[in-house]
């Protein structure tokens, strides 16, 4: 697999990482297996995949602006405040009832859908791709 390939492949991890999180919660829930805590997944693989593309601005066949940079910086910023040390944690938020309920995971969900609207993506409410 060549740079540009792996590049993309990344690309495709990032949607959708970003997808899973403008999804609706009863979705969210079915992602992943009953024994998961499944608002650390949506975040840890939003973490993970994000990371790569703003590590550095050399990605050949990726091409990611300031404004979609902005939107990942932001996404990011407002899940690092939801975890342990940030000024919005609490326990509860990361239980799967947080999950469906807190108001906070709703603008996680507005800020993911934003962000796929940047690069052009859609987010289906079904959770189909």
């Amino acid at each position: 697999m060549d740079d540009k390939e792996a590049n993309n492949r990344m690309f495709e991890e990032l949607i959708s990482a970003v997808r899973a999180l403008a999804l609706p919660c009863e979705v969210q829930l079915t992602l992943f297996p009953d024994f998961a805590m499944k608002a650390d997944e949506l975040a840890l693989d939003y973490d993970w995949a994000h990371s790569f593309f703003l590590q550095d601005d050399d990605h050949v066949g990726v091409a990611i602006g300031q404004s979609q940079r902005d939107a990942m910086v932001e996404l990011d910023n407002l899940l690092q405040r939801m975890s342990r040390g940030g000024d919005l944690f609490n326990n509860n938020l990361w239980a799967d009832e947080g999950l469906c309920s807190d108001p906070i995971w709703e603008d996680v969900r507005q800020k993911a859908k934003h962000l796929l609207e940047s690069f052009g993506q859609d987010y289906p409410e079904d959770g189909a791709s």
